[in-house]
């Protein structure tokens, strides 16, 4: 899997990290990697979601709040307070993936 310097970056400073070391940037990735599947299957997105792409700004920033909640050892904690932005968005995208297939 491939991720952006951008979303690690961005993950970072969401996080307060300032460490710039090798297991500190791992720690980070390993994170993003199991966080890109999670948030995508809360949200209704498929795989290939970019959380980065204009116009993704509410997603992204439910998924580096879900990143922050794992880096500070949270995470059961993340769906009871992000349940109302998790529905928000997975009925977005069920409106939108329906427009789109109205469309067709």
């Amino acid at each position: 899997m491939n991720i952006s310097q951008s979303l690690i970056d961005e993950v970072k400073r969401k996080c307060y990290i300032t460490d710039t070391s090798e297991i500190t940037t791992n720690r980070v990735k390993d994170i993003i990697k199991e966080a890109l599947p999670s948030v995508k299957r809360m949200i209704g997105v498929s795989a290939d979601f970019d959380f980065e792409k204009e116009g993704n700004e509410e997603e992204l920033k439910l998924f580096k709040n879900y990143c922050w909640y794992d880096w500070n050892d949270s995470i059961n904690e993340f769906k009871d307070n992000y349940l109302d932005d998790i529905n928000s968005l997975h009925h977005k995208h069920e409106v939108t993936q329906y427009d789109e297939e109205e469309s067709q």
